[in-house]
């Protein structure tokens, strides 16, 4: 046998859930929020450890033949984010990942371009230094 339901009965249901929808919705929008930014975080911590190890040995020697310029360029110049690290990942660990990687790259590029600038300059410092000495110690004979 069918039974009929009035309209006062209907509405009372579609209006329970309905309000349990709408306190749900938000709920679980702000879980999936929280996951895109462990992902996004989870990605610039991983590509900040991974942007320290770039090419230091590379940045020392710009450093020592360009001098100050070398510094200027290693703040500029992103460095190249690997990509077989990425693969398989969520667009939000690749965008973090990428920021965490060129962020740390850039300082740490920028001081061993300062290392090696110094280094120039120690080594320019003492080959005129031996030098003054060398001539000061020159006797002339005339």
């Amino acid at each position: 046998m069918i039974r009929q339901y009035n309209n006062k009965t209907l509405n009372k249901a579609l209006s329970a859930i309905l309000a349990v929808l709408l306190i749900a919705m938000p709920v679980m929008a702000q879980q999936v929020e929280k996951n895109e930014i462990t992902d996004y975080m989870q990605g610039k911590m991983d590509g900040q450890r991974d942007g320290k190890s770039s090419s230091e040995i590379l940045w020392l020697a710009v450093g020592c033949l360009l001098g100050p310029v070398a510094i200027l360029i290693g703040y500029l110049v992103p460095p190249y984010v690997p990509g077989d690290r990425l693969i398989g990942k969520s667009p939000e660990y690749t965008q973090g990942y990428t920021e965490g990687y060129q962020n740390k790259g850039k300082q740490q590029n920028a001081i061993w371009a300062a290392g090696g600038c110094l280094l120039q300059q120690t080594i320019g410092w003492c080959i005129y230094y031996f030098l003054v000495i060398a001539a000061a110690s020159t006797q002339y004979a005339y």
